[in-house]
C-alpha cells in the first residue's frame, strides 16, 4: 500500500515530464495505443529503416547511483526520497541467503515499472528528443513500452548514425544492448506483392512481428502476426490490434478491449486450441 501511494505521488510529478512516445505503465495509456501509433506513423512515412533495441536484463542492471541523480531533478522531498532508497536496498532471499542488490529494480514491486520509465526518460527519450534528432537528415521516432524499444527513421543514413550513438549512450550508463536481438534493418513498402512471395522485412515489437502483405484489393499494406507462430489465422486475428479503420481500435482510454478486439482474440485463441 506503501509504495502504491509513493507511485501516485510520482506519477503526479513525471506524467507532466514523460515524452508521448512512453507508452509502458502510464495511466490512460497501453500496449495497444503504442501499436496504434506505430501503425499510423510507419504508414504515413511508407516504411523505412527499424532499429530494435533490446536492453540486456535492464530491470537486473539499473544502476541506482544514476537512477538517484535522474529523482534529484524532479523529487526533493527526503523522507520520499529515503523510502525509495529503502526498497532498493531490500534484500532478496534466494535459496537461504539474503543478498542486497546493487543494481536493478524489486522484481514485481508496485513502484519498479514507474522508476524504469524515470530512468529510460532521462537516459533516452528526452536524449533522443533533444540530442539525436536535431542531427538527422529525415523523419525518425522512437515508441517505447517500459524497456522494449523501436526507433525508425526514414533515411538510411540516419539509421545508420542512431545504431551507433545509442549503444554508446546505454553503455555510457553501464547499460548493455543483446548483440543479437538488437537489429537494423530496411522495413520499406514494396510496390508490388504478389501471393506466395515473400514478405519484405520484418520486426518484433510487443511480442508481436510485424511485416508487410498484399491486401483483398491487391495492393500492400501492413500486416503482424504473433512473434512465437507467425501464422496467416493469428496474423488476421491481431490486425484488429492494429488500427486501420475506428471499428479496429484495440482499447479506449478505460483500458477495456473494444468488442471487435475482443472477439478477434477470442478467434485466435479457439484456433490455438484446436491446432494443439
Amino acid at each position: 500500500m506503501l509504495q502504491r501511494a509513493v507511485a501516485m505521488v510520482l506519477e503526479a510529478v513525471y506524467e507532466q515530464d514523460f515524452r508521448r512516445c512512453s507508452y509502458g505503465f502510464r495511466p490512460g495509456r497501453s500496449a495497444h495505443q503504442a501499436l496504434q501509433d506505430l501503425q499510423r506513423r510507419l504508414m504515413t512515412m511508407g516504411g523505412g529503416w527499424v532499429y530494435e533495441v533490446d536492453i540486456q536484463g535492464f530491470f537486473d542492471t539499473l544502476n541506482h547511483g544514476d537512477l538517484r541523480r535522474c529523482l534529484d531533478r524532479r523529487v526533493c522531498d527526503g523522507v520520499l526520497r529515503r523510502t525509495i532508497d529503502k526498497w532498493l536496498k531490500a534484500g532478496v532471499f534466494d535459496r537461504g541467503q539474503v543478498t542486497h542488490p546493487e543494481g536493478g529494480t524489486p522484481q514485481g514491486g508496485v513502484l519498479s515499472p514507474l522508476l524504469a520509465n524515470i530512468y529510460l526518460h532521462e537516459v533516452l527519450d528526452v536524449w533522443f528528443e533533444a540530442v539525436v534528432t536535431p542531427r538527422l537528415k529525415g523523419p525518425a521516432f522512437l515508441i517505447r513500452y517500459a524497456d522494449d524499444v523501436i526507433i525508425v527513421c526514414g533515411r538510411e543514413v540516419d539509421a545508420r548514425y542512431v545504431a551507433t550513438v545509442v549503444p554508446k549512450r546505454f553503455g555510457h550508463y553501464a547499460l548493455t544492448l543483446h548483440p543479437e536481438k538488437t537489429r537494423l534493418h530496411p522495413f520499406r513498402r514494396p510496390r508490388t506483392l504478389t501471393a506466395g512471395e515473400q514478405k519484405p522485412g520484418s520486426f518484433d515489437f510487443l511480442g508481436l512481428t510485424h511485416g508487410w502483405r498484399r491486401s483483398r484489393r491487391g495492393g500492400v499494406g501492413r500486416g503482424i502476426a504473433d512473434g512465437e507462430r507467425r501464422s496467416e489465422s493469428g496474423a488476421e486475428a491481431c490486425e484488429c490490434l492494429v488500427p486501420g479503420t475506428p471499428a479496429r481500435g484495440a482499447r479506449r482510454a478505460t483500458g477495456r478491449p473494444q468488442p471487435q478486439t475482443a472477439r478477434a482474440l477470442r478467434v485466435l485463441g479457439n484456433h490455438r486450441k484446436l491446432r494443439s
